[in-house]
């Protein structure tokens, strides 16, 4: 299992992903999500709301909307997320809007036509990602968006993306949002059932994996460049979250530039 937080796009952005056997841990971003289970099965869950996805079933994601990702046995997953800019009419219309319901019911392969429009223009794309929110605006139900404790996570994850480097604990966290830190424990592990240490682990990890990638830094430079105060803690907490060590991720990394044709 390998974490990866989207980050969100910037501009008529448009980022496509296939994975196998995905988990991420509850994330937010400014920018819509396409989500199409291609076999197996996956659990997705959307501001707490389950939705149990088979293959051939997808779901759109809003900006802003807190989602999580989980695969218990097998999945394999088409993933587009793509910014607000892109579909900007759709966007307007359903500003300040929530789907009562985030599945898309269609007849329609929109993960092969967006495939195949990406390997034209941005035009193409865009066509097609405009008929995809039409038909979901067409089936769709909506709702006001009033959860305004929705505005804390959304803090929450900031403080986090902002301050994984260095100080990134709880205490730093109550000072920052000026809530009680009792509180905010309570409130995070009700929002993401998990705690706030195990987020911002889970983070670090992710943003470890993104730099292990690239060969020229060091193992040791990624664990304090990421907020693990040792290469000890790093090692630990890497192989705890993503399921392999440092090393190990990075020669993986290795065998599969190799085997990639």
């Amino acid at each position: 299992m390998i974490y990866q937080f989207q980050n969100s796009l910037r501009g008529k952005g448009v980022m496509i992903t296939r994975g196998t056997n995905v988990s991420y841990p509850p994330h937010l971003h400014n920018s819509f999500e396409f989500v199409a289970v291609t076999d197996g099965e996956m659990s997705i869950f959307v501001e707490r709301k389950c939705y149990s996805l088979k293959k051939g079933d997808s779901l759109l994601i809003f900006p802003n909307q807190v989602h999580e990702f989980k695969t218990h046995n097998y999945s394999a997953d088409f993933v587009c997320i793509f910014s607000a800019e892109l579909v900007d009419t759709y966007a307007s219309l359903s500003n300040g809007k929530i789907p009562v319901s985030n599945v898309l019911i269609s007849d329609r392969n929109y993960a092969e036509e967006i495939s195949r429009a990406d390997q034209k223009n941005i035009m193409s794309m865009q066509g097609v990602l405009y008929s995809l929110c039409g038909e979901f605006h067409e089936k769709t139900q909506y709702t006001e968006k009033k959860d305004k404790s929705a505005s804390l996570i959304e803090s929450i994850f900031k403080f986090v993306e902002d301050n994984y480097q260095g100080d990134c604990s709880l205490k730093s966290l109550s000072q920052h949002t000026s809530y009680n830190y009792v509180y905010l424990s309570k409130y995070f592990k009700q929002y993401t059932a998990m705690t706030f240490i195990e987020y911002v682990n889970g983070y670090r990890a992710n943003e470890a994996c993104i730099k292990l990638q690239n060969p020229e830094l060091t193992i040791l430079g990624v664990a304090y460049d990421c907020g693990f105060g040792s290469l000890r803690n790093f090692n630990r907490i890497f192989k705890k979250t993503v399921g392999i060590t440092p090393c190990g991720y990075r020669a993986k990394l290795k065998e599969y530039i190799k085997s990639d044709p």
